[in-house]
C-alpha cells in the first residue's frame, strides 16, 4: 500500500461523492462516468505504488480542472479553495507532510459536492 492515510482519504472522498450524486439525483451519465473514473483512479493511485496510476490520476485532475473552474466562478469561497489546493499539494510534497495532501482531498471533495449540489445540465 502506498499510503494508508491517503488511501482512506480517497475512499472517504469517493463515498461522499457517491452520496452527493445519489442525494441530488444527478442523472447525467457523462458527468457520473467522469466522476466515477476519477474516484477509481484516485483510489488506485493512493492504494498502490504504480507510476501508471499516478500519471492517470494527475491527468484526470488536469482534465477536470477547467470544468471545475467554470462551475465555481460565481463562488469566491470555492475559488479560494481551488486556488489553494496546488499550494497545499506542493507543500505536502516538499515537506513530506501527508496531512496537507489529505487536506487537498477534503477541499476538492467539498468543491465537487458544491458543484453537484448546484448541478444543471448545460
Amino acid at each position: 500500500m502506498a499510503n494508508a492515510l491517503l488511501y482512506k482519504s480517497s475512499i472517504l472522498s469517493a463515498f461522499l461523492h457517491l452520496y452527493a450524486l445519489y442525494f441530488y439525483k444527478i442523472n447525467d451519465i457523462e458527468y457520473i462516468t467522469f466522476i466515477l473514473f476519477a474516484l477509481l483512479v484516485s483510489i488506485l493511485n493512493h492504494g498502490y505504488t504504480h507510476r501508471a496510476f499516478q500519471i492517470v490520476d494527475r491527468a484526470t485532475m488536469m482534465f477536470g480542472l477547467p470544468y471545475t473552474y467554470i462551475h465555481i466562478r460565481d463562488s469566491p469561497y470555492s475559488q479560494i479553495c481551488l486556488t489553494s489546493i496546488p499550494l497545499f499539494y506542493l507543500y505536502a510534497k516538499y515537506s513530506r507532510n501527508v496531512y496537507y495532501h489529505a487536506l487537498c482531498h477534503a477541499l476538492i471533495t467539498g468543491i465537487n459536492i458544491h458543484i453537484i449540489s448546484n448541478y444543471q445540465i448545460k
